[in-house]
């Protein structure tokens, strides 16, 4: 900014220099820097699973959460980040899952992203916890909230999804959000805690 440092008190070092939005049981961290006689914005969190730092945005699952049934249907997770508009992304996580039904059930996962989104592309790649090298499903996920290729879990044992892929936003501001179904009714799979996705602003 070409004002005063006395005009300007606060900065953002968490947005970019933008307006500070903060959630519900949010918070924001200040330090003061005597050099700049500026408080400086270092983190901006969510209600407790959704923070950023300045070029990290991070989201992850904070409990098991289980669909049963509904084939096909999608259902959100805690898994949801903020987007600003026109932004290029590298993102990046991983997803826990697992099931208490027999039979090695299948799931599906998807991305939900603005509707006016420019590009989307992430390679989603599973693997069961069972010891061998076996993918277990796999897909480029490049349409907004479409279901994905099927990914089997080994009953009895937990499995993974890797995902990682580039998403350039539009000109709208929305959220980006994983949410995931079963392939088929009689089944129940469980997103686990610890499942996570880290967002990057590069452009």
């Amino acid at each position: 900014s070409s004002s005063s440092s006395a005009a300007n008190r606060i900065v953002n070092l968490a947005g970019q220099n933008t307006d500070v939005a903060v959630d519900d049981s949010g918070s924001v961290d200040f330090q003061y820097d005597a050099m700049m006689s500026r408080w400086v914005i270092t983190a901006v969190r969510g209600a407790a699973n959704n923070t950023s730092n300045g070029n990290t945005y991070f989201a992850r699952q904070t409990r098991d959460t289980s669909i049963v049934n509904n084939s096909g249907t999608l259902f959100g997770s805690e898994i949801t980040i903020p987007c600003k508009p026109n932004v290029v992304h590298t993102l990046d996580g991983m997803l826990y899952m697992s099931t208490s039904s027999a039979g090695n059930p299948k799931f599906q996962i998807a991305f939900d992203v603005p509707n006016d989104f420019i590009l989307l592309k992430v390679t989603a790649i599973g693997h069961n916890d069972n010891g061998t090298n076996t993918v277990a499903g796999s897909d480029i996920i490049q349409s907004d909230n479409t279901n994905s290729a099927d990914y089997q879990i080994n009953s009895g044992t937990e499995m993974f999804v890797w995902v990682s892929g580039i998403f350039i936003n539009g000109p709208s501001t929305g959220t980006l959000a994983i949410k995931w179904a079963n392939q088929a009714n009689g089944q129940t799979t469980t997103m686990k805690n610890g499942s996570y996705l880290r967002l990057i602003p590069v452009q």
